[in-house]
């Protein structure tokens, strides 16, 4: 009722509409009428107006509209952001109270990657918004870059630390500590950075947020260092074989060269010369790095090394042969491979009177 007492004086009627989240400012005036939208999200606002050619609002209005919304957009812990649509009537008003084009911005234009995950703002080049939430803006896409510092040297340096890109494409990003898999996702909340934690389930299980960079890698590596220790004692009862199931299931040679049923066989027959960490360790080496490459022997039979032995896969009969490395490998694995062919010639010689 404010805003409408406040417009009257400057000659408009204004009617508001409310829809869920988006709200419909009519003006009406003896000149014309104009229509802005209002569209509230999760972490902030947005406000454009539709196509048509309608009477701009005085330049007094449109300020008191601006500095309004900018006040309603802090008290609800949220920003706002002006569509370009508004530039070509208002560019003078949105300057004057100092609201500028984020692609303006030397430390953000080419920033689009931070601004998505951070805010979702997959077009921000073609966004307005305030002084101050570009300030921000710019502290939070710094945070996301030094968290993604962070996490990235700790995947390099740590075997069983693994923090890529999701495959769900309702998260930013996927984390892997020692068997226990969660989803990550950033949000901005005004001038607070959030770091969500999901579990494989989509159900949050911890929230990390802070005003300030160090805070928040300070307490998610602290965070880490709980789960490190829960999953010690957890992978003693249940052995996680999360990298061999990545491993085994990604694009590779594993995958299309083995099926179902001798995966499953070759995880016992690993688990017989391996310990669960050896085959976790071997498989995060693979992933992280070079995939075993499969040589090609004959129609049933590849050849390939896991860890420190080799292994000729038998399609035929659904298992595999150990091969130790030596300097006579070849020689074994022709050895091993002529046994084969003689067991089978002479069960087949069995049906022959």
């Amino acid at each position: 009722m404010e805003m409408n007492q406040k417009l009257k004086e400057f000659g408009y009627e204004v009617t508001i509409k409310k829809d869920n989240d988006l709200t419909h400012l009519c003006f009406q005036a003896k000149e014309g009428e104009e229509n802005l939208y209002l569209k509230e999200l999760e972490q902030r606002f947005f406000l454009y107006k539709d196509e048509l050619i309608n009477k701009p609002i005085k330049k007094e209005a449109m300020s008191y509209v601006l500095n309004e919304l900018e006040s309603k957009a802090k008290r609800c812990n949220k920003m706002l952001f002006i569509d370009i649509c508004l530039e070509k009537q208002y560019k003078e008003v949105l300057e004057q109270n100092k609201f500028y084009k984020i692609m303006q911005d030397e430390q953000l234009k080419n920033c689009e990657e931070q601004l998505w995950k951070i805010n979702h703002l997959y077009k921000h080049h073609h966004l307005y918004t305030s002084l101050a939430t570009i300030m921000v803006l710019q502290k939070h896409v710094k945070i996301y870059d030094e968290f993604e510092k962070m996490l990235k040297e700790r995947t390099q340096k740590e075997l069983l630390f693994y923090y890529i890109n999701s495959s769900n494409s309702t998260f930013d990003r996927e984390l892997c500590i020692d068997g226990f898999f969660t989803y990550i996702e950033f949000i901005a909340r005004r001038d607070v950075f959030v770091v969500c934690i999901y579990d494989g389930m989509d159900k949050k299980i911890h929230e990390i947020s802070s005003t300030k960079e160090k805070e928040v890698l300070d307490l998610f590596n602290e965070w880490t260092i709980k789960i490190e220790k829960q999953q010690r004692i957890k992978n003693v009862f249940e052995p996680s074989m999360f990298f061999f199931d990545k491993l085994m299931y990604s694009n590779n040679d594993f995958y299309s060269k083995l099926n179902t049923t001798m995966t499953q066989r070759f995880r016992e027959l690993l688990s017989t010369i391996y310990t669960r960490k050896e085959i976790e360790e071997w498989s995060a080496r693979y992933i992280k790095g070079e995939c075993p490459k499969f040589h090609f022997l004959n129609a049933n039979n590849y050849f390939f090394y896991f860890g420190e032995n080799g292994f000729i896969s038998d399609k035929g009969n659904k298992d595999f042969y150990i091969v130790e490395k030596s300097i006579n490998i070849q020689e074994n694995i022709k050895k091993i491979l002529h046994q084969q062919w003689e067991k089978e010639v002479d069960e087949n010689l069995k049906s022959i009177l």
